[in-house]
């Protein structure tokens, strides 16, 4: 009964041995597929963040450049009107003067925000 008894103590040993072997390898899996899902969200959440920001940087874009050229073309056309109507010259001076500063404020703005450390893509602009 000695033999029985030991070779069912040595099956029982083997059994959990072979029961902690199992948990050991199922809790790395667990482990290494909770690495793999976190780099992929990580990596997700940063093309997403990415994606935003090129979007953000576009529209800004498009808004000065649209800004840009509706002053420029306010400060070409100005003169053809002015032309055209047989605009008193004082009373062009008067009219231009508003336009010329605020063209020199958006031109400042926009060259400024080029160089400023905030901008996120200079290099599309």
């Amino acid at each position: 009964m000695d033999a029985s008894d030991e070779e069912k103590r040595e099956a029982e040993e083997r059994d959990r041995q072979e029961r902690i072997e199992r948990q050991e390898r199922q809790q790395k899996a667990a482990e290494e597929f909770v690495l793999a899902l976190n780099a992929r969200l990580r990596e997700a959440y940063q093309e997403g963040a990415d994606t935003a920001v090129d979007r953000a940087d576009r529209n800004a874009w498009n808004a000065r450049s649209i800004t840009l050229y509706l002053v420029v073309l306010g400060v070409v056309a100005m003169p053809v009107i002015a032309m055209v109507t047989s605009l008193d010259p004082q009373a062009f001076g008067s009219y231009i003067a508003p336009v010329t500063g605020i063209a020199g404020t958006v031109v400042g703005y926009w060259f400024g925000a080029l160089s400023r450390p905030g901008s996120h893509n200079t290099d599309a602009q």
